[in-house]
């Protein structure tokens, strides 16, 4: 099976599935409705997949049985297992155009110059951790991820003449987690449940050094979970197609806490993506 850019195998449904956000329909003769789309879709096995995942969806929405529910994420599994370096490619190239428009935002929402050796856990294609480098010169990112997304993204993403950038091949929750000053977990912790997210975060504590932190990147709910629209879309992608969901700054100040990390501060950027940083 190929996992793409989450940086541990453990996932129920790898990441193709991430680049597929519930919009509504464009077509103005229909009846507005939600619908489930992935960029590109060049072969019939990612049709299939926005098509199952679209089923599981109303699936849900309809209150079907549960074996109904199960049956669809045994079929979408199976076409997952069949996904192509190709189309893993695609993929991580639709993250990093993410992060070519939306990653200075959040890279600038806290003053990270005091940080110059950071950890990018789950970091894929390497755009993210190239906005960083560019905003802040004298930090180094090393770009920790499972070997083939690590692989792929030398060869395709990350020229080697990008000296601050460098690679850390590993499973972030089966392996160690090298020291460092700073960690950005970038869409990494929406895609688990409370727990596994205080199992990671925990690993990033220890391996924090004093004075350190950890930046997370999440598109945030309001407190009363009213809003906005497009980050409650998100959640229901979410809650159907991995263990996690969206959440409110408030439960990942909360998460953090019981990882150990204090000093949290929230900034919302305006855009889609926020950011939170808890330091150590």
């Amino acid at each position: 099976m190929v996992w793409v850019g989450r940086g541990s195998k453990d996932h129920l449904v790898p990441t193709f599935l991430l680049w597929m956000p519930l919009t509504r329909s464009d077509c103005s003769k229909c009846q507005p409705t939600l619908t489930l789309k992935r960029a590109n879709h060049s072969c019939e096995r990612l049709r299939n997949i926005s098509a199952l995942s679209q089923a599981f969806s109303i699936a849900i929405l309809e209150k079907e049985e549960t074996n109904m529910k199960e049956l669809l994420v045994f079929h979408l599994k199976t076409l997952l297992e069949q996904c192509t370096d190709e189309e893993m490619l695609k993929f991580m190239a639709g993250q990093n155009s993410v992060w070519s428009i939306c990653g200075r935002d959040v890279l600038a929402a806290f003053d990270l110059s005091p940080f110059t050796q950071i950890y990018d856990l789950g970091g894929g294609g390497g755009a993210l951790a190239q906005e960083c480098v560019s905003l802040y010169p004298n930090s180094t990112v090393t770009i920790y991820d499972l070997p083939k997304v690590v692989q792929v993204a030398k060869e395709q993403f990350v020229s080697p003449e990008e000296h601050q950038i460098t690679f850390h091949e590993g499973d972030f929750f089966n392996d160690s987690i090298p020291a460092a000053e700073l960690y950005i977990l970038s869409k990494i912790l929406h895609d688990w449940d409370d727990d596994k997210c205080k199992q990671l975060l925990a690993k990033v504590y220890k391996a924090c050094k004093p004075g350190g932190g950890v930046l997370l990147v999440e598109s945030l709910l309001n407190e009363d979970k009213s809003g906005p629209v497009e980050t409650q879309l998100y959640s229901m992608n979410m809650l159907v197609q991995t263990e996690g969901k969206e959440r409110t700054a408030a439960e990942y100040s909360k998460l953090l806490e019981s990882a150990g990390f204090g000093m949290i501060q929230v900034k919302r950027t305006g855009k889609l993506y926020d950011a939170v940083l808890g330091r150590k």
